[in-house]
């Protein structure tokens, strides 16, 4: 086997070292931002289910103030008919 040979084989092993590497650094930045996008999502998810809760508490209020005698004599702001 030739010096140059052996040269060869190195850089090929190196080239494909590196590729490797390359893809392992792709693999792992696609996995966090993946990762980021499952976090916001997440947060998202959990503002929207929050708001979503207010207004069905808001809701609930209104109707029960509409469907309540005694809740509608102590309601502010209201006047009777």
């Amino acid at each position: 086997m030739s010096t140059h040979d052996t040269q060869d084989k190195r850089g090929d092993s190196q080239g494909k070292m590196s590729r490797e590497t390359s893809d392992q650094g792709s693999i792992a930045y696609e996995l966090l931002l993946l990762q980021q996008r499952l976090d916001a999502y997440e947060r998202l998810h959990l503002e929207e289910m929050a708001e979503l809760r207010k207004e069905i508490e808001r809701l609930r209020r209104a109707f029960l103030q509409e469907t309540s005698p005694q809740l509608r004599v102590i309601t502010p702001g209201r006047k009777e008919i």
